[in-house]
């Protein structure tokens, strides 16, 4: 008998530690906060060799900082010759060589920047959105409309080329493009992990197998309807960045809120790279955007960047 209850015992203890050395404890701390020179309003921010990136819709310009936040130049115009954006909505990634890439989708163009300086324009011929890089010669955007409801399509960044359109479909019906066309994503190793702006999704899609792996939901969520009897969720994915072997989703929720009325709730969720949920954390002030530097996650909300340190137990 003594013996069994000694098995037992020892049974849970290993079963504990197990558990124990699986749990997770993110804590989210604020170190500072830096107020954005010239009036700028942080849209996008991006990092890159010690200089901040921040992409301000309001004014239409790219401004750039040091890691502490001394103000050192801005470059990009409005208008509708090379190197300028023609409305108040852009994006800016920077390749692994260091060339920032400021797309406008109203005209499908990108336009190429060595630091401060224009290099080159491309026409990619087609209505699309969000990108990101994969590698120094290709890119992957999300098309805003597309007849064979593609989604992504993988370009030649370089030569301004399609190489090829994913096999993953839109499986919307109707207007499918207002909710495929607003996606946010990031790519670790040979899997893409994407989300929906107005969807309560999230995919890990193997590039190398050209297809969804796995899906799942955000928990804590609820779905509403449409007038044209579309699932959406009262939330939005604003942003995904992979952190050490996680990976962290920016959102915004409008459960029980009038969106004209009151801001949304701001949280980080976290989850593993197979999509099981770790952790929810909410945030104390509104968040447009954010990047990650070491452990430490800088968030944009309107002319100020906030400083956060992101603590790991688990490491």
């Amino acid at each position: 008998m003594k013996r069994k209850m000694m098995i037992v015992v020892v049974v849970v203890l290993m079963c504990t530690f197990a558990f124990a050395e699986n749990m997770y404890t993110f804590e989210l701390s604020l170190e500072k906060s830096y107020k954005l020179g010239l009036g700028s309003v942080g849209s996008m921010i991006r990092f890159y060799e010690d200089f901040f990136y921040v992409a301000d819709w309001q004014n239409s310009k790219v401004y750039v900082y040091d890691k502490d936040f001394k103000f050192e130049t801005y470059f990009l115009e409005r208008g509708k010759g090379p190197g300028e954006v023609s409305g108040n909505v852009f994006y800016i990634e920077i390749s692994p060589e260091g060339l920032i890439y400021v797309f406008d989708p109203m005209t499908s163009r990108y336009h190429v920047y060595h630091e401060i300086t224009y290099q080159d324009t491309f026409n990619l011929g087609t209505m699309m959105n969000r990108f990101i890089f994969l590698d120094e010669k290709r890119a992957l955007f999300t098309y805003i409309m597309n007849p064979q409801k593609r989604v992504f399509a993988e370009m030649d960044i370089k030569e301004g080329k399609n190489l090829r359109d994913l096999a993953y479909k839109s499986k919307e019906k109707g207007n499918y493009q207002v909710i495929e066309g607003q996606v946010a994503m990031t790519v670790h190793e040979d899997n893409l992990y994407f989300g929906y702006l107005l969807k309560n999704k999230l995919y890990k899609y193997s590039l190398s197998q050209d297809k969804v792996v796995k899906e799942t939901e955000l928990p804590f969520i609820k779905t509403t309807k449409t007038s044209s009897d579309q699932p959406l969720a009262a939330y939005y994915i604003l942003q995904i960045c992979f952190y050490h072997d996680n990976i962290l989703i920016l959102s915004a929720d409008f459960q029980g809120k009038k969106m004209t009325e009151t801001m949304p709730d701001f949280y980080f969720y976290i989850f593993d790279a197979d999509l099981k949920f770790i952790e929810r954390i909410k945030l104390d002030k509104m968040v447009q955007d954010f990047c990650l530097v070491d452990d430490f996650v800088y968030a944009t909300s309107g002319n100020r960047v906030y400083k956060y340190k992101l603590i790991d137990s688990h490491q």
